[in-house]
């Protein structure tokens, strides 16, 4: 969004100024100022008044700390995806983060990988839901509706899956309403005490090898409830999140294979072993989303051979990787804003005379600055009427 280059403002000849603003006739300290808010609570004249107003550059960095990544509303987010604009040009959001064992396991014997699954968890919009039934879930495994795994056998069941959008910024429709989520395995240690993973300008540069999953996110999460039809028991619950299958081979090969192995018996291990997994979309042109990094899941099915009472059974098992905020989490940003409005405006900013249009972004974008003039400043206090004594 583009402004005028000299705005004005307005300033009540009551106003409070400088050192004066502690000078209140209010009994109650909590409504210091407020009859400058309500409507005709406060009289006075209006004049009006000229500012420099100019563009700050920010370098296109943001906090994008290893241990900690920016908070909205107190909680932890992340942002994945990408958006391109005719002002300010392209950025895009990528993400990656460790993971580690449970605090105790037990894959018992002959475990083999069903299925692997990431969840990612975003806020959503549950006001304004569509609501279907689906024949297909994603985890456990590939099944068809009715044809549910419970233990060793298959069961009927009835599958409900409620769909929310999920708060986006950029292009929705069209062909920017889908976007493909790539998640890879990472191959250099994240090492959070490293200055380069402070800020998003800082050469964050994280490898990656293999390609663990893929999935096509169309803007939107979703609940998964499975029931038995014979007598409506709960037999999976998936909360709300979009869900991304993973390579169960590399699993195998790199968990289960490895039962034993003192690679996975403790974490400053394990992140070493399974470095962690990166996040990213293949589009350059969409839309921008948040979501929680402490609260996405890495979740493993497997069966395998337990012993009780001397018999053996082979049943299924679920292991949940821990993503939480006990591990490292980068955010990795990019941006293309050459030959863009917004990189021009910031790299010739006029810090003394003001910027004839001024450009605002969030992500690591410009920002603005205002500067009043001494002579104004001087007229202000001229006409400010602020008595010494009384009230």
């Amino acid at each position: 969004m583009t402004h005028t280059l000299k705005r004005t403002f307005a300033m009540l000849l009551l106003a409070v100024f400088g050192s004066a603003i502690l000078y209140n006739c209010e009994p109650d300290p909590d409504s210091l100022g407020q009859q400058l808010f309500d409507k005709d609570a406060a009289v006075g004249n209006e004049n009006l008044y000229s500012v420099i107003a100019y563009n700050i550059n920010n370098n296109d960095s943001i906090k994008s700390d290893a241990t900690r990544l920016f908070a909205t509303g107190g909680a932890s987010v992340a942002v994945l995806g990408a958006f391109k604009d005719d002002q300010f040009g392209m950025q895009k959001a990528s993400y990656a983060t460790q993971l580690r064992m449970p605090s105790s396991f037990d894959f018992g014997d002959k475990p083999v990988v069903d299925s692997v699954v990431l969840v990612v968890r975003t806020p959503a919009n549950t006001a304004d839901d569509t609501y279907y039934f689906t024949d297909k879930v994603i985890a456990p495994g590939a099944y068809e509706k009715s044809d549910f795994p419970v233990g060793n056998d298959k069961v009927a069941v009835s599958i409900e899956k409620k769909t929310y959008p999920v708060r986006k910024y950029g292009k929705t429709d069209g062909d920017f309403k889908s976007m493909k989520i790539n998640v890879h395995e990472v191959t250099d240690f994240i090492d959070a005490s490293k200055k380069e993973f402070t800020y998003s300008n800082g050469k964050v540069n994280i490898n990656t090898d293999k390609l663990l999953g893929s999935a096509i996110f169309d803007g939107y999460v979703s609940t998964v409830t499975v029931t038995k039809k014979s007598d409506n028991l709960n037999v999976f619950d998936g909360k709300l999140g979009f869900r991304i299958n993973l390579d169960k081979t590399f699993f195998q090969t790199n968990i289960l294979d490895l039962k034993g192995d003192p690679k996975l018996q403790d974490a400053a291990n394990f992140t070493r072993h399974f470095k962690g997994i990166q996040l990213s979309v293949e589009n350059t042109d969409g839309y921008l989303f948040q979501f929680a990094p402490n609260d996405m899941e890495v979740i493993m099915y497997y069966k395998s051979d337990r012993t009780a009472n001397g018999t053996v059974t082979r049943s299924q098992s679920v292991l949940n990787f821990d993503l939480g905020s006990l591990n490292a989490h980068v955010g990795k940003y990019e941006y293309a804003r050459g030959g863009y409005p917004a990189d021009d405006a910031v790299k010739n900013a006029d810090t003394k005379n003001g910027d004839a249009s001024l450009f605002v972004q969030g992500m690591g974008g410009a920002s603005i600055g205002l500067k009043i003039e001494k002579s104004t400043i001087e007229d202000l206090k001229k006409h400010l009427m602020i008595k010494k004594q009384g009230l």
